[in-house]
């Protein structure tokens, strides 16, 4: 039986979460903002999020000008748990159906943004992660790995639908598809917000979990260059990013554009594959030399590289034992 089957959620216990609270009642609001405003995307080819992209000639009037709420972070009861563990994606898919792969009714949609965050989640579970053979499920071996069914969270650095804007039909049917490599300006510009950083942040910093898998080299990218981007009063690193094989510091490369982390490695020669043979992850610890978190690079579920997490498995066992160590010390 799939993990999704078993897992114990928040919202199944109707707990509250002041950040998912915040995304739900504020992320619509980012889209006042020029380059963010539903007319900003309404062009052919526009990329941006698919809450923004709706329109009265696909869903009718109520959607004309409407902005939907981000998606909340999926929550198990236990997601702050010293035990648990954060996976992180870089954005959401399109799921919306009429204009996506996935089968999330509008009308679901549109009736939970004018209630609580729960009620969505309910049916983001039940239209979107379960049976979701694309991305949800084959996330399953990592959640099993680390032997819970309520201390896990999963999250985007970019809680909205990043999608490239497809055309009309004469049928009436658009299909957007996900944002193309060089849709790099985009997420670096949704995942940096202002606000998406801070509830990055504030989930990994509101929670006692040290484990966090990076879906990704963009994933592991980005959450290194946010960490080291926070800064003390005298314009130190707040946070101090090593490897915990070699102790060497991370420090972010120069670039041209302030985007080019998208498509570019963390660090030249450590790619995915390269760390399965290894056991080598990163730290991320306080100036003040705590040993805070450990990131955790695979691959994304929708890549062939390690069908069924088979290496990625083994790696983790590696790596947990290596922690054990550092953490013995």
């Amino acid at each position: 039986m799939s993990f999704w089957n078993n897992a114990e959620f928040a919202f199944q216990r109707q707990l509250a979460d002041a950040i998912n609270e915040e995304i739900w009642s504020r992320s619509a609001k980012i889209h006042e903002t020029e380059g963010f405003r539903p007319v900003d995307l309404a062009a052919i080819g526009s990329f941006g999020a698919q809450q923004a992209m709706l329109g009265k000639n696909l869903f009718g009037p109520a959607a004309d000008g409407l902005v939907l709420p981000w998606v909340p972070d999926v929550l198990g009861v236990e997601w702050d748990h010293s035990r648990a563990v954060h996976i992180v994606g870089s954005a959401y898919a399109g799921f919306i159906k009429g204009v996506s792969n996935r089968n999330f009714v509008f009308c679901d949609y549109l009736r939970a943004g004018k209630g609580h965050w729960h009620d969505f989640a309910d049916m983001f579970l039940g239209q979107v992660i379960q049976g979701d053979c694309a991305y949800y499920e084959p996330l399953c071996p990592i959640l099993e790995f680390f032997g819970s069914h309520r201390r896990f969270s999963l999250f985007d650095l970019c809680r909205a639908s990043l999608v490239e804007r497809g055309e009309v039909t004469p049928r009436g049917i658009r299909h957007d598809v996900p944002i193309p490599k060089n849709g790099a300006d985009c997420l670096h510009r949704y995942a940096m917000h202002a606000e998406s950083r801070k509830w990055t942040l504030n989930r990994l910093t509101q929670s006692s979990a040290r484990i966090v898998i990076a879906l990704g080299s963009c994933v592991e990218h980005g959450l290194l260059r946010l960490f080291d981007s926070l800064r003390l009063p005298d314009g130190e690193p707040y946070y101090k990013v090593w490897d915990i094989i070699d102790h060497r510091v991370w420090r972010p490369k120069k670039q041209k554009k302030p985007s080019a982390w998208v498509n570019t490695y963390a660090q030249n020669g450590k790619t995915i594959g390269s760390r399965l043979k290894s056991s080598t992850s990163w730290c991320v610890g306080t100036a003040f030399g705590e040993s805070r978190w450990y990131i955790v690079p695979v691959f994304h579920p929708q890549g062939r590289e390690d069908p069924g997490y088979r290496q990625t498995l083994t790696y983790l066992e590696d790596v947990m034992r290596r922690i054990s160590a550092e953490d013995g010390k």
